[in-house]
């Protein structure tokens, strides 16, 4: 997780084949989501 300036947060998954590469990535607009993860948790 990258959490730079006025960015709340990037987090980039790779799976990686001889043959193939799937990328999962996700961008937080708000720390909102962030907080509210670890209340739960």
């Amino acid at each position: 997780a990258i959490r730079e300036g006025e960015v709340p947060g990037i987090h980039t998954v790779k799976y990686k084949s001889e043959v193939d590469e799937i990328t999962i990535h996700h961008s937080a607009k708000s720390r909102d989501g962030l907080a509210l993860g670890a209340i739960i948790a």
